[in-house]
């Protein structure tokens, strides 16, 4: 049963490792002000609301909230946002 646990425990640290890092990107590419890298992040936002739909992807709300709010003079990411979904 401690190897269950230990792997179960590795399993989510790695995922929020990955989740992180996704997050860091996603900024990134937003920072670039270019409209086609906002494809991408959106991309990538759309796969971390499906991970957070199945109750493994943390404060995605909150943080896709802050992200809106942090870009606010951009309409054009915005934009791809609410065509999202997000």
């Amino acid at each position: 049963m401690g190897q269950l646990l230990r792997a179960a425990e590795a399993c989510t640290t790695e995922r929020q490792r990955l989740e992180a890092e996704l997050w860091r990107e996603v900024e990134g590419l937003v920072a670039t002000q270019q409209t086609r890298k906002y494809d991408r992040a959106v991309r990538i936002l759309v796969d971390l609301r499906d991970l957070a739909a199945r109750g493994k992807g943390g404060d995605f709300g909150l943080r896709v909230e802050e992200l809106r709010q942090a870009q606010a003079k951009m309409p054009s990411f915005l934009e791809r946002l609410r065509k999202a979904g997000l």
